[in-house]
């Protein structure tokens, strides 16, 4: 089992960083590569999948649990072969009025596990880039 916290500071309030995190939607303005909403879950988050595209690998990702304030969970559940588990954690936490720390916890299992150093660094550089993006973007909206 391989594991990976990226954590972010953001200069935003932390109801705003969670609704653009939870706006699967519009993920594709700051995460790498495309994201497509296949399913919407009936609350919009829990039970939404979905569709990630990167490079050539293109993979779909289930919501499986939220608070809808402050943490959502995912897992895989279809896409990439060499990959046993993967499930991700994303939350928000509240630093002061305009700031707050988003922590995403992801802990996978590859059928190979030779490659989950590879594997792991590449999660984590995808996922630092993603969120200094949104980061970015939602700082901009906030000066």
């Amino acid at each position: 089992m391989a594991h990976v916290v990226v954590t972010r500071d953001m200069h935003a309030p932390s109801q705003r960083v969670f609704d653009a995190l939870a706006d699967q939607e519009g993920m594709s303005r700051w995460m790498p590569g495309r994201v497509r909403v296949v399913t919407t879950g009936p609350d919009g988050l829990v039970g939404t999948v979905r569709r990630m595209s990167v490079g050539v690998v293109t993979f779909d990702e289930r919501i499986v649990e939220s608070d809808a304030r402050s943490t959502f969970t995912y897992q895989l559940v279809r896409g990439v072969p060499f990959l046993a588990r993967h499930r991700g954690i994303v939350s928000v936490q509240a630093l002061a009025p305009t700031q707050s720390r988003v922590t995403w916890d992801i802990d996978f299992q590859l059928k190979v596990p030779i490659v989950s150093h590879i594997v792991l660094w590449f999660i984590a550089i995808g996922v630092r880039l993603a969120l200094a993006k949104l980061a970015s973007q939602l700082e901009a909206v906030s000066r």
